[in-house]
């Protein structure tokens, strides 16, 4: 009769072996996770990005258009005398009739409120946001408010006479912030 053997692994060998593959798992799941990680980050800067681009194009071509800026926005960084309003007010230059349109930031949400102004003595007569009376005070009234963007942390502007610098940014009120800037050239101001 003749006798089989067998070559086996001894236990030195399957420890050696089992470590190694552990090793190479750990290593792969975490190079995974660091990928997975970055392009998580990636993907949440690129919607902070368009966000921030939805903004600012809007913005840009409203303001171009519009005949009266309302809101007063420092002459530059340096300039002090006026605080930052977080907010941008004008005329709807599209309208013609009057009519306001302000972008505002509720939480992280940028929102557009579209009001008049008005004399208590006139309610229905829609008047510049300028406008005096010595009998009675100017009012406004909302005609309307939508929500325009989302994740919207503050709108920074600086007023170079015929020029608005704006700065949009985005987060994700975590860790992540995208500003945005533009000069708009304001081509209708009055």
């Amino acid at each position: 009769m003749r006798t089989i053997t067998r070559k086996a692994f001894s236990l030195v060998e399957v420890m050696v072996a089992l470590t190694v593959a552990i090793i190479l798992v750990g290593m792969t799941t975490s190079i995974y996770n660091v990928f997975r990680k970055n392009i998580t980050v990636q993907q949440n800067m690129a919607g902070l990005a368009q966000n921030a681009r939805v903004v600012i194009d809007r913005l840009s071509r409203e303001l171009r258009q519009s005949p009266v800026l309302v809101t007063n926005f420092p002459a530059d960084s340096t300039d002090n005398s006026v605080t930052q309003p977080n907010q941008v007010e004008f005329e709807d230059g599209h309208a013609g009739d009057l009519s306001y349109r302000r972008y505002y930031i509720s939480g992280t949400i940028l929102k557009l409120e579209t009001k008049e102004y008005y004399f208590p003595a006139a309610p229905t007569v829609r008047v510049q946001w300028s406008a005096t009376n010595v009998a009675a005070g100017l009012q406004s009234r909302v005609l309307s408010t939508v929500d325009v963007a989302d994740q919207v942390a503050s709108i920074v502007g600086y007023d170079g006479g015929g020029v608005l610098n704006l700065t949009v940014t985005t987060t994700d009120g975590v860790n992540q912030n995208y500003p945005l800037r533009v000069t708009i050239q304001l081509r209708n101001l009055l």
